[in-house]
């Protein structure tokens, strides 16, 4: 969980991180303070905003700063920048300058070195930004045949580089202080038909790649083991890969260890556990969060937040409108109602909350500063005074 102060530094937390800090799990809240949010900062010099068929940006926690990048169409390559420290998005240099130049999901950062990676679309060249710079180098380049179909994410359990598309399958490009070389890894059994918006990712609970088809076949996908090898085809219960247009957001999360997809029109979350191999709808406890994404002209894009328990979410909001920025902390835990009413006595079961709950392997436990009334046995929450608990959250633990 995030604390004031993480880190050891001591420093007074900034605007970002005293809203992660003071969020509760399982909602959300609009970040009306971040500055810099005007419809210039994604303005392009196509025929649209930079926000163009994208999916996610990246936090460098290092230097504690976001970036993405992305392009209009059919516009030039552009690029955001957020310092944590200077609450303020702004304009910053691309990796490269061309058209074609949509984000997809080809953009990725180290979480450990704190280093964003971008591919260019015209070429099979890749680029890194290292941790606090404005300044790109080249990395090894890789054979890609269709670039609107590469996704780019960092494989913590190898330490590499990973990149994800449809004529190549998967490659991998080993840290080695920066100097490594791209490695095949071949393709899944029956081969990759989806087409445009492929993504990749991975997941923190087992080790695994997440790795989706594109848009031939929106809801497949495969994962990656620790055996180097692709399990079976499986299929999501709504679209899995990256584009604009009824696509959905699909962003890993850090804190969760769950895959989270967010659909653009509707705002509705469900939620992929690489544990059960099982998906879960999910609505926060305040609410779906109010996107507004026009997905026809405009898009929006998620950043994990790593060391900060949550996911911001970038939204476009409509044709030539100001941006808005979000910041979610999903949780493993049940996620409640934001209301919830006793009688004296009275009871309810928060096992519907709970994911794949189980007594036998789940401790449920009520967090510091529950009132004295309310009391968990099991799944079942009481109190001996009749009461209305607001923002109640259950601990779930594994025995």
């Amino acid at each position: 969980m995030y604390s004031p102060g993480k880190g050891g530094s001591g420093a007074a937390l900034t605007y970002l991180e005293t809203q992660a800090a003071a969020l509760l799990p399982g909602r959300w809240v609009k970040l009306t303070g971040m500055g810099g949010l005007v419809y210039s900062l994604i303005e392009g010099d196509g025929s649209g905003g930079i926000l163009d068929y994208c999916n996610k940006g990246g936090y460098d926690k290092i230097a504690k700063v976001l970036l993405f990048q992305g392009g209009a169409h059919p516009g030039l390559t552009m690029a955001l920048r957020y310092p944590l420290a200077a609450n303020l998005w702004s304009r910053t240099t691309p990796s490269y300058s061309s058209v074609l130049s949509h984000n997809w999901d080809s953009s990725c950062v180290d979480p450990t070195r704190g280093d964003f990676y971008a591919h260019s679309k015209t070429t099979g060249n890749f680029r890194r930004l290292p941790s606090g710079s404005t300044t790109w180098s080249d990395i090894a380049s890789a054979s890609i045949g269709t670039p609107e179909s590469v996704s780019l994410f960092w494989d913590k359990g190898r330490d590499a580089l990973g990149c994800w598309n449809r004529n190549n399958g998967l490659q991998l490009w080993p840290y080695s202080s920066g100097v490594g070389s791209w490695v095949a890894r071949g393709q899944p059994a029956g081969g990759i038909s989806g087409a445009l918006g492929m993504t990749g990712h991975y997941c923190d609970a087992t080790g695994e790649l997440f790795l989706s088809d594109g848009s031939a076949s929106p809801t497949k996908f495969w994962l990656y083991g620790t055996n180097d090898a692709f399990s079976a085809a499986l299929t999501a219960p709504l679209p899995v890969y990256t584009s604009e247009g009824g696509s959905n957001i699909v962003i890993p999360s850090s804190s969760s260890q769950r895959t989270i997809v967010v659909d653009k029109s509707t705002n509705d979350i469900r939620t992929f556990n690489p544990l059960t191999r099982l998906w879960r709808s999910v609505t926060p406890s305040n609410g779906e969060m109010p996107l507004d994404i026009n997905t026809a002209n405009t898009d929006g894009f998620a950043i994990d937040l790593l060391d900060l328990d949550c996911i911001l979410f970038f939204s476009g909001n409509s044709n030539f409108a100001d941006p808005s920025c979000y910041l979610y902390k999903h949780t493993r835990a049940p996620i409640l109602p934001a209301t919830i009413t006793l009688s004296a006595g009275g009871s309810i079961d928060v096992a519907p909350f709970c994911e794949n709950y189980n007594a036998a392997t789940t401790l449920l436990s009520l967090p510091p500063g529950t009132p004295g009334t309310v009391t968990l046995t099991g799944s079942i929450l009481s109190s001996s005074v009749a009461q209305t608990l607001t923002n109640q959250y259950i601990q779930e633990t594994p025995v």
